[in-house]
């Protein structure tokens, strides 16, 4: 009686499944699961616990394969059928294929009747923890199935081998098939391989499918393992704007935000350094420049200081060299004094400094006007300071 009832339920599932994907919007139902759960009840009549569902969707809505992807329930018979009953389901169409997770608990009422919840609408799934041998004896795929479907549900059970397989299969019947390109691209990624290979592959699918989320997820995944920041950014970025309501990679897209999210921080950072160091070498090169232009850095004074400071670059060195070799002729130490100048009206300035010691002081003027070089700058007290190269480092 109990495998005649088993065998019934199969039967009705598998009415549901069918071998040709649905045309029509085919949600999920409370009685998918009440089925199951009746004929798995007839084995163990005390089952108890949660499970998550997982489904492969392609973009048409319909589900190709369905696997459990974990549960406490412990009854893979009651797991099996869910995953088959999945198998049935069209949800409505959406921007790209995408994994759908189903949160189902079973308790026993007061007087001993299941209770089966589904979550509603308004639940946000997460992505559970994934039991790999749950997984592998709930696999379910339907009749219309094809390498494709098996391998992006081997790439969602962690099984990057098989599902690089499939999607080599699917290459190889069709090379600009964009959901085998891109699998291709993260199953590599999965495997540690070719990230060059990888590279390419995903780079083909969003020139295949430009306007695909899953594409440039894949590439966004890829250029992470690259550490290529700038890419994983930008193609995130693209991902997003092409699944603005998350309906179809929300969830994948939201796992890879925190990674992308420090990847952009640090892109941010090294844009940052950059200009820094890009503003540095501008202002190094502009002083360089400047000094080129005014080696005295005297023209950023006018009138009276700048003949300051052109005679002080051109004669200070000069007057303390004068002063070692007065002290050689006389014996007295000379400490040079500041220069200073005054204005001396139409143009004309004198700039005077001083050697002065315990009994002697000698002052030096310079007299000139904004119109002389200051290499030929007269030495007004006559002294052979100023003419000559050895005390003027200006004199040519």
């Amino acid at each position: 009686m109990a495998r005649s009832g088993l065998a019934f339920a199969v039967a009705t599932l598998a009415a549901c499944a069918g071998g040709m994907p649905r045309t029509s919007v085919r949600n999920p139902t409370q009685a998918d699961f009440s089925r199951c759960y009746t004929t798995a009840s007839e084995f163990n009549a005390n089952i108890q616990g949660k499970l998550q569902l997982e489904c492969y969707l392609r973009k048409d809505g319909s589900c190709s394969a369905s696997f459990v992807r974990n549960s406490s329930l412990k009854n893979g018979q009651l797991e099996k059928c869910v995953a088959f009953a999945a198998t049935g389901w069209r949800l409505p169409g959406r921007a790209d294929d995408s994994f759908l997770y189903f949160d189902v608990s079973v308790t026993i009422g007061v007087q001993g009747e299941p209770q089966i919840a589904m979550p509603s609408e308004h639940d946000v799934p997460v992505k559970g923890a994934l039991e790999k041998d749950v997984a592998a004896g709930s696999l379910t795929f339907a009749d219309f199935a094809d390498a494709d479907d098996r391998g992006w549900a081997a790439w969602a059970m962690d099984d990057y081998a098989k599902a690089k397989d499939e999607f080599a299969a699917a290459l190889k019947a069709n090379p600009a098939d964009p959901e085998a390109l891109r699998g291709m691209a993260v199953s590599l990624v999965g495997l540690g391989g070719d990230l060059a290979e990888a590279r390419k592959d995903a780079a083909a699918a969003v020139k295949v499918a430009p306007t695909s989320p899953g594409a440039e997820e894949a590439l966004t995944r890829v250029c992470l393992a690259q550490k290529d920041k700038e890419c994983a950014f930008d193609s995130f970025e693209a991902a997003i704007k092409a699944d603005p309501t998350g309906a179809a990679r929300g969830l994948e897209l939201k796992a890879l935000e925190p990674e992308v999210r420090d990847t952009a921080q640090a892109l941010k950072a090294e844009d940052e350094q950059h200009r820094a160091a890009e503003k540095e070498q501008n202002e190094k090169a502009a002083q360089k420049a400047a000094e080129v232009r005014d080696p005295s850095g005297c023209g950023k004074v006018e009138g009276a200081e700048r003949a300051k400071c052109l005679v002080a670059y051109c004669m200070k060195a000069g007057v303390r060299k004068y002063a070692g070799k007065l002290k050689e002729l006389t014996g007295g130490s000379y400490t040079p004094g500041e220069f200073t100048s005054k204005d001396l009206g139409n143009g004309a300035f004198m700039v005077v400094t001083t050697l002065s010691s315990s009994g002697d002081k000698k002052i030096f003027s310079w007299k000139f006007t904004t119109s002389d070089n200051l290499i030929k700058a007269q030495d007004v007290n006559a002294s052979e300071i100023g003419k000559t190269r050895e005390y003027n480092a200006c004199m040519k």
